[in-house]
C-alpha cells in the first residue's frame, strides 16, 4: 500500500499523479491522508491503517512535485571520552554546529527529528539470561567511539542521505542507516 501526504495540496488532475500512485489510489477509500508537519483535524471519514496495511512507501506533493520518502537513522560517533575534555567554547561552537544542520534541514522541508546521547559510560545494558534479562551499568558494546547522537531524517533514497549527512558535524564518523518500516 502507498500512503498520499498532501502537503500543499490534493491533485487536481490524473496528470498530476504518478501511475504507481494512481493505481494504489483506486484500492484506498477513503484517502488515507497524513501530515508530515502537524497532526491534521480530526476527520471521521479517515481511515486508521493496522500495522499490515501501513505503507511500504511514502509519496508526498510539494512545490517540486510527487516523492516517494524512505527513512534513515544517522548515527552520529565521536571518540571514547571526547566530550570530558571539551571546553564551554568547543560546546557551544558544536551546538552551533547542529542548530545550523537543523536549520537547512528546515530550509529544505526534510522531516527529521534527533536527539543528543549522553556518554557510554551512563548506559545500562539489558541482556538475556534463564531467569530474564539480568541489567549491566555499561554499554552493550564497547567501542572505541561513542555513539553521542542521532538524526532521524526522510528522503528519496540512501545516496540523498548520504549528501545530507554530509553537510552534518561529522564527529568521529557517521553511520547511515535505513529504518525499518512495517
Amino acid at each position: 500500500m502507498i500512503e498520499i501526504v498532501l502537503v500543499d495540496e490534493e491533485p487536481r488532475r490524473r496528470s498530476e499523479c504518478p501511475d504507481i500512485v494512481l493505481s494504489e489510489l483506486a484500492l484506498m477509500v477513503p484517502l488515507v491522508e497524513h501530515a508530515v508537519s502537524s497532526p491534521l483535524p480530526h476527520n471521521p471519514q479517515r481511515k486508521r491503517l493496522s500495522p499490515d496495511e501501513r505503507p511500504s512507501a511514502v509519496f508526498f506533493r510539494h512545490a517540486r512535485g510527487w516523492r516517494s520518502t524512505m527513512k534513515f537513522a544517522l548515527l552520529l560517533f565521536d571518540p571514547e571520552d571526547y566530550w570530558d575534555s571539551v571546553s564551554e567554547e568547543e560546546m557551544g561552537a558544536a551546538v552551533a554546529e547542529h542548530a545550523a544542520f537543523a536549520a537547512y534541514l528546515r530550509e529544505r522541508g526534510i522531516p527529521f527529528s534527533g536527539e543528543a546521547l549522553k556518554p557510554a559510560a551512563e548506559a545500562r545494558s539489558l541482556r538475556p539470561s534463564g531467569d530474564g534479562p539480568v541489567a549491566e551499568d555499561e554499554p552493550f558494546v564497547a567501542l572505541r567511539q561513542d555513539l553521542a547522537g542521532f538524526y532521524l531524517i526522510e528522503c528519496a533514497g540512501l545516496d540523498e542521505a548520504e549528501e545530507i549527512a554530509r553537510r552534518c558535524p561529522i564527529g568521529a564518523g557517521i553511520e547511515i542507516r535505513p529504518v525499518w518500516e512495517a
